[in-house]
């Protein structure tokens, strides 16, 4: 008899629970780009140098489903799982003038991209704007996987003499749990292998109406390196925004 009333017991609480709790599903697209800061790595040092990194932002998907479970009036805890793809494009110039008045210069075009599992843990606010309309804001933490990445394009030798040489590529660099030294060292050496966790502030912006269809504005900052750094002075730290459209399945 007392089994039975802890499992009903049990049932009960859980039932309660799932009716508060909402899950939903997203799908959209945003613009991922870098934020850098220093100075590249740079080659011949011993020489006049001209050296310059450029980041340019381009466009990625990302896919998720996630959980809300209210816990006091307007404010809740949301977390769930996705599919999200950073990335970015990359011209590195490097000119070297030697003693002689001839030049060396060499540029590499780059469009990298990392395919991420994200798990976000976010705490949210939501404002019942009218009798079908509600506002809602999230922050906190969203913790990614890496799990494959590409990076294409091509790069490009030219000299004083005229003679110009262009070759393509497309690699996949490995995942990596820690840092290491980097494989490719001389012109190559922000060909760098990735790591495989990212740890970003979250933010988002969610407008529900009649309690099923949501459309959310966020913005993410990673905290840390996605890939070891050319130098310590140089450093890079992914950013996102993006707009997603979405439909409560629970509510």
């Amino acid at each position: 008899m007392n089994k039975a009333l802890y499992f009903l017991s049990v049932l009960f609480y859980f039932k309660s629970y799932a009716q508060k709790a909402s899950i939903s599903v997203f799908a959209g697209g945003g613009v991922s780009y870098v934020k850098s800061k220093g100075q590249p790595i740079s080659f011949n040092a011993d020489y006049p140098k001209e050296t310059s990194s450029k980041f340019f932002p381009v466009v990625t998907p990302h896919f998720d489903v996630r959980f809300n479970k209210p816990v006091s009036h307007g404010t809740g805890i949301e977390t769930g799982v996705g599919y999200a793809r950073r990335g970015y494009r990359q011209v590195f110039v490097d000119k070297t003038i030697y003693p002689n008045q001839t030049f060396h210069r060499y540029e590499n075009n780059t469009r990298t991209s990392i395919d991420y599992i994200r798990i976000p843990v976010t705490v949210t606010y939501q404002h019942q704007v009218s009798r079908n309309a509600s506002l809602s804001l999230a922050t906190g933490m969203d913790y990614g996987f890496a799990f494959t990445a590409r990076q294409k394009g091509h790069f490009t030798n030219s000299y004083s003499s005229g003679e110009v040489t262009i070759q393509e590529y497309d690699r996949k660099p490995d995942i990596k749990l820690l840092a290491g030294e980097n494989r490719f060292a001389s012109y190559n050496a922000y060909w760098a292998d990735f790591f495989l966790f990212d740890v970003a502030l979250s933010f988002n912006i969610q407008f529900r109406y009649k309690k099923k269809f949501l459309l959310r504005v966020l913005q993410s900052y990673s905290l840390y390196a996605h890939q070891p750094q050319e130098t310590s002075d140089f450093k890079t730290r992914l950013r996102y925004t993006g707009l997603s459209v979405g439909y409560s399945l629970w509510r």
